[in-house]
């Protein structure tokens, strides 16, 4: 089948799984590159596949439709800027710049965040080197370009918009000092060597990269990302991609709601999967915003689906959005559990849940992350009917629709994943479309 074998091309050119991003969106820019290249149907054009590696690249850019904005998720960089200063510093060589590298980096919001972050508290922006990559040209096109529209400051302070940025007909323009702090390159980080040499990085940021990709290249990804990293040094990742960071190469970091991993001096194991078990152990998070890959078994080991992700996503209110503010004091009186949890003080945490469900039983998303909580303890079937009532209460709530693909994936439960996965990208698509 055609669409069969261009899927299959995408997967070898940039590890793409399919059901990340639902086949309906690969369909749609498959049959808009058909237009541009007047083909006749999707069998003419996966044959011009075969032999056109230039409209290959023009399909990946087609696909890979970067979704960043100016300090995404504000714990990592939190997390980022104390981790730089109190710990690489102070150990630092002069003569040595702590080396950073954010991969994707997308139009470049990512590493310019990492920049500014850097830059505000006061350290010299010799003592350290930023380096970006991606797989798409017109996204580093962007990126070195400068030029930003307004979604992409949604989580920026208007303090630091205008510190750094001047307003154009084209929208903001990034000033130089930062843009020069950042050295974009193509590439792909599954094709060819990530660093110069081995134990390259200081920080890396690799986030919502491994959702798109199946086990086999997530597995790729993480012992090319050791490789690539110094001796305990820092990796952070997506909020939904914690489960499938490996013990073996990675440990949790401090740094709670940063979805951060330290690198261990020695593999713990002589391989990178996950070692499966027959009931999911206790464990620590995903939180919530995003797609999760690959059709596994239950292979979730301790501590590494983390709650901290489940503190650090977008300011739900009970209906899973930031609009209702008359719910922001209910959501807000669920933050002590979420603590707790991040601290592993899991049955405290799932005290309090239960206590805030007794008075707002309707609360889809006190539901969710009882939920989690309960996954995180082992107790599948009780997460995933906590996890139902909550997409019952609210079906766009994103967090609890992550978490049941992620536990649908975990069972090998492929048809039910990629059924969630499909209204995860409704909903998205919908913000997004909120968001123009």
């Amino acid at each position: 089948m055609a669409l069969e074998e261009i899927v299959n091309i995408l997967n070898q050119k940039i590890g793409l799984n399919p059901s990340s991003i639902g086949i309906s969106s690969i369909e749609r820019a498959i049959h808009h590159r058909i237009s541009c290249r007047n083909c006749v149907n999707i069998k003419e054009y996966s044959q011009l596949l075969l032999h056109d590696s230039k409209e290959v690249r023009e399909l990946i850019e087609e696909v890979v439709v970067p979704e960043t904005w100016f300090f995404r998720n504000k714990g990592p960089f939190e997390a980022f800027q104390q981790h730089v200063k109190n710990e690489l510093l102070p150990k630092g060589n002069k003569r040595k710049p702590i080396r950073i590298l954010s991969a994707p980096c997308a139009t470049g919001e990512e590493p310019y965040s990492l920049a500014i972050a850097l830059v505000e508290q006061n350290i010299d922006p010799q003592a350290f080197r930023i380096d970006a990559v991606d797989v798409s040209k017109k996204a580093l096109e962007l990126g070195k370009d400068a030029h930003y529209g307004k979604n992409s400051f949604r989580d920026v302070k208007p303090t630091i918009q205008e510190k750094y940025f001047t307003p154009t007909e084209r929208g903001w323009l990034l000033h130089d000092e930062i843009k020069k702090l950042v050295k974009f390159k193509q590439g792909n980080i599954l094709a060819g060597a990530l660093s110069p040499h081995p134990g390259y990085y200081d920080v890396v940021f690799c986030r919502n990269l491994l959702i798109y990709f199946d086990r086999k290249n997530q597995q790729l990804t993480l012992e090319k990302l050791y490789r690539a990293m110094k001796k305990g040094a820092i990796l952070f990742v997506g909020h939904a991609e914690c489960s499938q960071v490996s013990e073996t190469y990675f440990q949790n970091s401090p740094y709670a709601k940063s979805f951060s991993f330290i690198k261990r001096d020695k593999p713990a194991e002589k391989r990178l999967a996950p070692k499966p078990v027959k009931n999911i152990p206790k464990e620590n998070g995903v939180a919530g915003s995003q797609q999760n890959n690959s059709a596994a078994k239950k292979v979730v080991s301790k501590k590494t689906v983390s709650l901290k992700a489940a503190t650090n996503v977008t300011k739900p209110t009970d209906s899973g959005t930031v609009t209702d503010k008359k719910q922001k004091p209910v959501i807000d009186s669920l933050r002590p559990a979420e603590k707790l949890a991040n601290e592993g003080r899991y049955q405290e945490a799932e005290n309090q849940c239960v206590a805030f469900l007794q008075l707002h039983p309707d609360s889809a998303h006190g539901h969710y992350l009882l939920g989690l909580i309960k996954n995180s303890l082992g107790e599948q079937k009780t997460a995933e009917s906590l996890l139902k009532k909550a997409i019952y209460l609210d079906p766009n709530h994103e967090q609890a629709l992550i978490l049941s693909a992620l536990i649908a994936e975990q069972k090998g439960d492929v048809d039910a994943m990629q059924s969630f996965k499909r209204r995860i990208e409704r909903v998205q698509n919908r913000r997004r479309q909120d968001n123009l």
